[in-house]
């Protein structure tokens, strides 16, 4: 892969190009579990919102849309794809199967303040989402944190 793609410099340009999508997707592949720089695009963004180019409301607003969309992805791929689909991502990361099964245990009786403070540890993160699809969470439920969490973090 071409580094450059990420480059601040082309981060930038994508700003100035295309504004508010750029960061909105840019979460929202992140959150998906992509690396995609998505939180340094935000940042950039509020860079510009600082200089007048954009507005900070939106750049807040489009942040937290995209951690939502991006977040209900993994929430359906561990809803749909079960343990087998956590099981591939958890391999790239070297992590056990007993850690994932312990997560899981524990998951289910933590699960709501695991997706509002998952923001806080960036491993944990990745996992949240698809172990709250995977352990039945209501999709009602998980929303409600998952946005509650989005807003801590993007506020």
């Amino acid at each position: 892969m071409n580094l450059e793609l990420f480059s601040l410099e082309t981060l930038l340009n994508w700003l100035h190009q295309f504004g508010y999508g750029v960061i909105f997707g840019g979460i929202l592949l992140e959150n998906a579990g992509l690396p995609v720089p998505g939180e340094t695009m935000t940042l950039m963004g509020g860079f510009l919102a600082g200089t007048g180019e954009l507005r900070f409301q939106w750049v807040l607003l489009v942040a937290i849309a995209g951690a939502i969309v991006g977040d209900t992805c993994g929430y359906w791929l561990g809803r749909w794809g079960g343990m087998a689909a956590l099981e591939n991502i958890t391999h790239l990361f070297r992590i056990p199967p007993s850690e994932l099964l312990a997560a899981q245990d524990r998951f289910r009786s933590n699960g709501g303040a695991g997706c509002f403070f998952r923001a806080l540890h960036y491993v944990a993160t990745d996992f949240c989402w698809p172990l709250a699809g995977m352990t039945g969470m209501p999709y009602g439920q998980f929303l409600i944190f998952n946005a509650l969490g989005a807003n801590y973090v993007g506020g």
